[in-house]
């Protein structure tokens, strides 16, 4: 699985990805660097490790 987006942290040390106006809420297992904040990145996962769950914003 490829997702593109703006990648944004939170205050509690996760991150959200924007895809397109719909964000992703993503659990680190590390604090993502300074310099990362609101870039445009791709992510590669295997699809047997997505996990999807609600959750309200």
């Amino acid at each position: 699985m490829v997702l593109r987006g703006q990648l944004s942290p939170t205050e509690d040390g996760a991150a959200l990805l924007d895809l397109d106006g719909t964000n992703i809420l993503l659990d680190l297992a590390d604090p993502l660097p300074e310099d990362v904040a609101d870039t445009w990145v791709e992510l590669f996962v295997d699809c047997e490790k997505v996990s999807l769950y609600p959750y309200v914003l």
